[in-house]
């Protein structure tokens, strides 16, 4: 059952296909502004902090992702200032929500049905495979027929993914400087997930857990899809 919640202005249902999903149309409620926003992003993402009382979330990592200081950061969280366009929408891809709700609190989701794979169905999934899992969410975006959900199962992606968040992957979606990930390295049947980066004309994979370093690929290494949103709902922080 999907509950509308506080603060949701309007709720109905659509079929796609012979799939039933719930579309809600939420706005947040009173007069909440974009610092506020996206101070509830990053605490739903888990960047809760004790030591910036100011703000109360950690700010660092989201500002290393979009190539912004910290202090602009937290200018954003005060409302002294807002990103650019293009700073926005590297902020929404990163937190896992939509553009429109981080810059105008309002927002469409809909509630859909997607393969839960075991990371190893993930190295030959084809669209046409049928899995016998089913992961259910709200989603913010729109997706590919041949997107799948994997579990995070261990350590090695904290702290933006602690074991039980479930990562949506889109093998559709364009992959460019900075993105996430799942791969297959030569010699390897093992499915990682890492941040892709482009330096030089040269590729990386970046482990998500600093304490790695990023190691160059070439041609053989396999890129099966790219990270496009994530449920923290039984994620262990």
């Amino acid at each position: 059952m999907l509950s509308t919640g506080t603060g949701v202005n309007n709720f109905y249902s659509v079929k796609l296909g012979n799939k039933l999903i719930g579309i809600v149309l939420e706005k947040m409620k009173g007069n909440a502004h974009f610092g506020q926003r996206l101070a509830k992003a990053l605490l739903d993402k888990g960047y809760k902090s004790h030591r910036n009382s100011a703000t109360g979330v950690e700010v660092t990592p989201l500002a290393r992702a979009v190539d912004v200081t910290p202090s602009m950061i937290i200018r954003y969280l005060s409302g002294q200032s807002k990103p650019r366009e293009d700073t926005l929408e590297a902020m929404a891809k990163w937190l896992g929500v939509t553009v429109s709700w981080l810059r105008d609190g309002i927002e469409i989701s809909q509630l859909i049905e997607i393969p839960l794979l075991s990371w190893e169905e993930a190295r030959d999934w084809k669209p046409e495979t049928k899995s016998s899992n089913i992961h259910i969410m709200n989603l913010f975006i729109a997706i590919s027929p041949s997107t799948f959900a994997l579990e995070i199962k261990n350590d090695s992606s904290r702290p933006a993914f602690p074991p039980g968040t479930y990562i949506i992957i889109d093998p559709e979606e364009k992959i460019v400087h900075r993105s996430l990930v799942i791969a297959v390295e030569k010699g390897s049947k093992e499915v990682i997930f890492r941040q892709f980066l482009v330096e030089n004309n040269d590729s990386y994979l970046k482990p998500l857990n600093a304490e790695f370093p990023a190691k160059l690929i070439d041609k053989s290494t396999k890129i099966k899809g790219v990270f496009v949103a994530a449920d923290y709902t039984k994620a262990k922080f």
